[in-house]
């Protein structure tokens, strides 16, 4: 594959990963679809993120990464660390709770 089909597949699966995160999170907040929450939202983790190393690997190969995109990514590493922190910790609390 050239580079412009590799870029296209890494992002296609970042956003893939992105969309069942937000799917995920919204199933979260739906009664009837919330056994599907914790298999969506770490499909949603797993594809994400090996969709943006992968992204970012290629761009390291083609060209030099301005410190905009790099702040980008390294943000959106510290945002799926503070959802999946926010996950266990309600889950966790749940559990207590439901517990007589």
């Amino acid at each position: 594959m050239n580079f412009i089909q590799d870029r296209a597949m890494t992002e296609l699966l970042s956003g893939l990963g992105a969309g069942l995160i937000g799917m995920g999170l919204g199933i979260k907040f739906y009664q009837p679809l919330k056994r599907f929450l914790l298999p969506m939202f770490v499909f949603g983790i797993v594809s994400h993120s090996i969709g943006m190393y992968a992204t970012k690997q290629i761009d390291k190969k083609d060209s030099e990464v301005s410190s905009l995109t790099m702040a980008l990514y390294y943000s959106c590493w510290v945002l799926l660390l503070v959802m999946i922190a926010y996950f266990i910790i309600t889950r966790i609390r749940e559990n207590n709770i439901q517990k007589p």
